[in-house]
């Protein structure tokens, strides 16, 4: 809902200042667009592609690498060339893999995926360059709250079999927190992007949970709307 009454306010605020001159400085920018996110780069990782974790089966890289969509709302003090913004991702992606079917003769099995909406927020600090012929040169430092969303219940059974089993049910997700970096040009109203996330502690059990890795990324946005 928030986000609802966010783009509304943005929309009723356009509207209200579409009569001033563009000559007038805007101090806001909302924008929209494709986030293209690379195979993950993992350091020294164990090893990582598929294997079990709690009950369900997990691919990293299918995981953190796809298409997301992005939008941004940036603010700029009059008179610096800084930048301060906040945003979401969303995507329909990968979970997990559901347990093994078996069929046919030779007992044959597959995977199902199991998808949801994930949310990444992203907290950004850019500093501009103005270059010629209007292209400006971005860059950006910040940190994302990533993969926000992927909760999931799991049971856990014990003594199987016996008079003293029991099961016990507790929540797993895959929600970590990353650094931002990026560099970007910018002419007109769009923008490209060419950055990293990058994270020391997360919940890959199968990689290592300290095991830093990167996901690079490629950012095409289109500044909408400017007050």
């Amino acid at each position: 809902m928030k986000n609802i009454f966010i783009i509304l306010f943005l929309f009723v605020s356009s509207l209200v200042y579409s009569q001033q001159k563009d000559s007038e400085p805007k101090t806001i920018t909302f924008s929209i667009g494709p986030e293209f996110r690379i195979t993950p780069i993992w350091i020294n990782a164990l090893y990582s592609g598929g294997s079990e974790r709690a009950h369900v089966f997990f691919s990293e890289d299918a995981h953190l690498s796809g298409s997301v969509i992005t939008y941004s709302l940036f603010y700029s003090p009059k008179k610096i060339k800084w930048n301060f913004g906040i945003g979401q991702s969303f995507r329909y992606d990968l979970l997990f893999y559901d347990n093994a079917i078996n069929f046919g003769q030779n007992g044959d099995s597959q995977h199902n995926p199991v998808k949801t909406l994930i949310i990444d927020y992203h907290f950004r600090v850019e500093k501009y360059f103005n270059l010629k012929n209007d292209f400006v040169l971005k860059t950006q430092l910040g940190f994302s709250l990533m993969d926000r969303g992927t909760d999931y219940a799991v049971t856990d059974v014990f003594n199987e079999g016996t008079e003293a089993e029991y099961s016990y049910l507790h929540t797993e997700y895959f929600n970590y927190t990353s650094y931002t970096f990026a560099i970007g040009i910018s002419k007109n109203r769009l923008n490209a992007y060419l950055g990293t996330y990058f994270t020391e502690i997360h919940q890959f059990y199968d990689v290592g949970t300290e095991t830093p890795f990167f996901v690079p990324y490629i950012l095409i946005n289109y500044d909408l709307l400017k007050i």
